[in-house]
């Protein structure tokens, strides 16, 4: 006769009392006791098993390309979410045939909302824009540090999701004005780790022409 408790997810030991070397492993999954008598000796047995599911660290890769008036812009990001609604990240877009060339960043942030289906994130970041200088008799390449902040709202659902994040910074030399980038992003989940999406980007950089555009991309959750 075999009686099973399950408790709630909590962390536990994988063990079972009944082995030679009781050894255990630790998980954080559900707990299941099955408590019962063996009916060749009649002696009591119990066991703790591990069940059920863990939230994982998930690390998102992302592909875009924007089509700007000029050329076609290029969209490389990284993002890692940890277990505590933290995440850490890094991009870099590439604008050829552009007034503003290119801006990368790194940054760290919080979704404030935690689990769940909606999202609401607030990061920092630190970075450097590089960007045509056309007032001489030839173009000048310049490369200034730039460093601002990220505001993100999101809603993640079972085959589709939605984002809008505006980030925002100043930097120096040609770029010493504000400089703003605005995605409005709704992608559609073929597989739980692979994403493709539809963007539509906004740039304001500073002194320089607004530019914007739609785009497509696809994404891996790893």
């Amino acid at each position: 006769m075999i009686a099973t408790l399950a408790l709630m997810p909590a962390p536990a030991l994988a063990c079972s009392w009944d082995t030679p070397d009781g050894e255990c492993d630790e998980h954080d999954h559900e707990v299941h006791v099955e408590i019962g008598v063996d009916d060749a000796d009649a002696s009591p047995r119990a066991s703790v098993v591990s069940g059920g599911d863990h939230r994982e660290s998930d690390l998102v890769l992302q592909y875009g390309m924007q089509f700007l008036p000029s050329a076609p812009a290029h969209q490389l990001y990284g993002r890692l979410f940890a277990e505590n609604d933290s995440y850490f990240g890094a991009e870099i877009r590439y604008m050829p045939a552009s007034d503003l060339l290119w801006s990368g960043r790194i940054g760290a942030g919080l979704d404030l909302f935690g689990e769940g289906g909606w999202d609401l994130s607030l990061g920092l970041w630190l970075g450097s824009a590089g960007a045509w200088e056309r007032s001489q008799e030839r173009p000048v390449l310049y490369n200034a540090p730039i460093a601002g902040t990220e505001v993100a709202l999101g809603i993640d659902g079972e085959n589709i999701y939605a984002r809008y994040r505006w980030l925002a910074g100043l930097g120096g030399g040609p770029i010493d004005d504000l400089l703003t980038e605005q995605e409005l992003t709704v992608g559609y989940k073929v597989l739980p780790q692979l994403h493709v999406f539809g963007q539509y980007l906004i740039l304001s950089p500073g002194k320089y022409h607004n530019r914007s555009g739609v785009g497509l991309g696809v994404r891996a959750v790893l």
